[in-house]
């Protein structure tokens, strides 16, 4: 049961207004059987091609109980069964945090809602430094949490860690980032989450102070 009677948004991916993420529907007692807090992995149904040691992505949604999360982690082993075939995923950090989430859920248990961070639509002049000089871009929306960007290129690897230049101006603060998701649907939109360290903090704190206190709905 979600505590205060509020729909679970789920880990979104940071900055992400779409579902960018394929979605897997399990019934509470399958997602209970699926995962194995002793080895930390999720032996879940997956379909389309997989490689071991790949990152992987996905929203599971728990048939029945108004709850879904975003999991995130690295594909240990693919499996095959008559009619069915699936991966054994070892959740990363974030995904392990929605796993045990979505498992508190499925035995009854009470958890607390967990509201996604409020986004604004804001298009702000930043460069993607992956490279040197980098490659100037646009935010789409921003969020405490992160954003989603317009990406220049190939787009990268989720799970990995970039930099972004705030600021078209050569010495503007810099922010690091995690890739969290890719948007298969719309080529060019990528969802990035803020790296946990206090100097990306700061640099990106200012930057969102700078816009204003409109939050998208």
């Amino acid at each position: 049961m979600v505590k205060g009677g509020k729909q679970h948004q789920g880990r979104s991916p940071a900055g992400g207004s779409e579902t960018p993420v394929p979605t897997l529907v399990m019934n509470p007692s399958e997602f209970i059987r699926a995962w194995s807090p002793e080895n930390g992995r999720l032996r879940l149904p997956a379909s389309g091609p997989h490689t071991v040691g790949g990152r992987a992505a996905l929203r599971i949604r728990l048939a029945g109980l108004k709850v879904h999360a975003a999991v995130t982690g690295v594909i240990r082993s693919i499996w095959r069964e008559p009619g069915r075939m699936g991966v054994d995923l070892a959740p990363d950090a974030q995904g392990l945090r929605a796993t045990r989430w979505l498992a508190a859920a499925a035995r009854g248990e009470e958890v607390p809602a967990q509201e996604r961070a409020r986004r604004q639509t804001a298009q702000l002049p930043v460069v993607v430094a992956v490279g040197d000089p980098g490659t100037f871009t646009t935010t789409l929306n921003v969020s405490e949490g992160g954003c989603a960007v317009r990406w220049p290129g190939e787009p990268p690897r989720i799970g990995g860690a970039i930099r972004l230049r705030l600021g078209a101006n050569a010495r503007a603060p810099e922010a690091r980032f995690i890739v969290r998701w890719v948007d298969p649907s719309r080529p060019g939109r990528v969802g990035l989450e803020l790296a946990p360290d206090s100097s990306s903090s700061t640099a990106w704190g200012r930057l969102i102070g700078s816009v204003g206190h409109h939050p998208k709905p």
